[in-house]
């Protein structure tokens, strides 16, 4: 394999499993405003404040919100590695682009 298809091959690789992290992500996510919306039925409350306060102090709620945090780190880990090797790949076209225009000025 040539430099540019191994970059290109990571790159789309990394693409994939940033994608696939921003999914679990949003799993996540939707999970924790159906466990919200559970426990928020459950409590009991004065009023509406106060059964929102104790449905986010609820320990199944900061289960799920604590998932929610940890699969959108993990897709951000993914998206910021994905982008890198967008930048090095664009340095690798930038030095290629370079050596041809050196080469036509010989």
């Amino acid at each position: 394999m040539t430099e540019n298809t191994m970059l290109g091959q990571k790159y789309h690789d990394a693409l994939i499993r940033a994608a696939e992290a921003k999914n679990e992500a949003l799993r996540a996510e939707r999970m924790k405003k159906r466990i919200f919306a559970q426990v928020i039925l459950r409590v009991e409350g004065k009023n509406a404040q106060e059964r929102e306060a104790q449905a986010i102090t609820h320990s199944e709620y900061q289960r799920f919100e604590d998932a929610w945090v940890e699969a959108e780190t993990k897709a951000n880990v993914a998206k910021a590695e994905a982008d890198g090797l967008a930048v090095m790949f664009e340095a690798w076209r930038t030095q290629q682009a370079t050596a041809r225009a050196e080469m036509q000025i010989r």
